[in-house]
Formats: C-alpha cells, sequence, structure tokens
C-alpha cells in the first residue's frame, strides 16, 4: 500500500528586523538596506514589487511600538501633500509578524551624518536648507499638525541628479504627543521656556524653537 505523505509545513516568515540585504520579506518587499534605528522602529530600505519602486518600510520593534505605529499613520494620513513632508504609502500592516508603514524615502543620509561630515553648511547650502525646513514648518502650522520632534536625525536628505539635495522631514512617531506633555521631545531642540510665563502646552512657538535651534546648528555647526 501507498504510504501516505505527511503534510509541509510553511516555513516561519522572515523577522524583518533580521533580514539581510537581498532577502524577501512576505514575497512583496526585497531589502536593500537598513537604514537606521529609533526608539520604536527601524527603517529599512526595500524595493516593493507591488509598485516597482524602491521606498521606506518602517518596522516596530515591539507591541508598544507597534500602537505608536498606528498612531503615526493616523498623523501621516492627516500631512497636505508637500515635498518637504515624508508621506504614507500602505499601512498600518504586518510584515514577518511585525507592524509596518510604507512610506515614501527621505534619502538614505539624515542631515545629523551630513553635519557630523560637514560640521557646518555652505551659505549656498544654508539657505537652501534653511528655507526647505521652513517650508517644511509652514505646511505643517497651516494644516494646524504639530511634528513635536524636529532635530536633524529626523530631518533627510535626498539627492537627486538634476537637483542635488533637497530636505524631507520625516518621523512623526511623537506627533500625537499631549499639547500638556511638555517633556516629549529631545533636548536641546525641546523649548525650555514650555512651563515659564504661562505657557503650559506645547504650541508653534515651541515648534518654531526646535526649527530655530537646528538653524543655529547648520549654519555654526554648534547646538
Amino acid at each position: 500500500s501507498a504510504q501516505a505523505t505527511a503534510p509541509q509545513q510553511a516555513s516561519p516568515a522572515l523577522d524583518p528586523l533580521e533580514a539581510t540585504p537581498g532577502q524577501a520579506l512576505d514575497s512583496r518587499f526585497t531589502l536593500v538596506r537598513r537604514l537606521g534605528k529609533g526608539s520604536t522602529a527601524v527603517g529599512l530600505l526595500v524595493d516593493d514589487a507591488q509598485t516597482g519602486s524602491r521606498q521606506v518600510l518602517k518596522v516596530a520593534l515591539d507591541d508598544e511600538a507597534a500602537t505608536r505605529l498606528d498612531d503615526e499613520a493616523q498623523v501621516l494620513r492627516l500631512l497636505p501633500l508637500h515635498k518637504r513632508l515624508v508621506r504614507l504609502l500602505d499601512g498600518p500592516f504586518d510584515v514577518g509578524g511585525r507592524r509596518a508603514l510604507l512610506l515614501t524615502s527621505a534619502g538614505t543620509r539624515t542631515l545629523s551624518e551630513v553635519l557630523r561630515e560637514r560640521q557646518r553648511l555652505s551659505l549656498d547650502h544654508l539657505e537652501r536648507f534653511g528655507s526647505e525646513l521652513l517650508e517644511a514648518a509652514q505646511a505643517l502650522d497651516a494644516a494646524g499638525l504639530r511634528h513635536r520632534d524636529v532635530k536633524p536625525a529626523n530631518i533627510g536628505v535626498v539627492r537627486t541628479p538634476k537637483h542635488g539635495e533637497h530636505l524631507v522631514l520625516f518621523d512623526f512617531s511623537l506627533a500625537r504627543a499631549r499639547s500638556t506633555d511638555v517633556r516629549a521631545g529631545t533636548p536641546p531642540y525641546l523649548d525650555p521656556f514650555l512651563e515659564q510665563g504661562g505657557r503650559t502646552g506645547y504650541d508653534s512657538a515651541a515648534e518654531l524653537y526646535a526649527v530655530a535651534v537646528v538653524l543655529h546648528e547648520m549654519a555654526s555647526g554648534q547646538q
């Protein structure tokens, strides 16, 4: 008599945080390179088979971070369509058992990395980057939104052969923090006057304080 064939078990999905360049993630994405790690997520540059384009997969580190990615997605859906702001393309969804968002690319380097290399910017770059950062802040303010963590590490530098280097603001993981949570953010970009003079909540002045510190850092090489 013929022997029964044991059913084959499906191999477990690859954890995107353990993947190496060239590996497939849930059949849709192929990892190109790891971009960076924050307090809640890791950014992965991926090729998307569904769209045929190269984008960024933001993957939560744990279940608590997954909740924060869900919150971030709600903010990203409200963002105005602007070339200085990252854009949500898809998600939240699960990849290899982890929550993820698919975002437009904000470049492969951050302003923080550029400043470490150059110490301070040339006048041409300072004028261009400064104007672009203010454009991003103005677009958010016009939409009644706050980033809550403006700093060079959350500003991508996109390079194109035709237009050179330009800035894109990303990482809106703190955007839904309560206005009364005056400690949400990153010193020294966090406005030290929030708890003084009757200012008990995060407001547009606090957001512009962070922008001003970044502008000073771009011009002087110092925070």
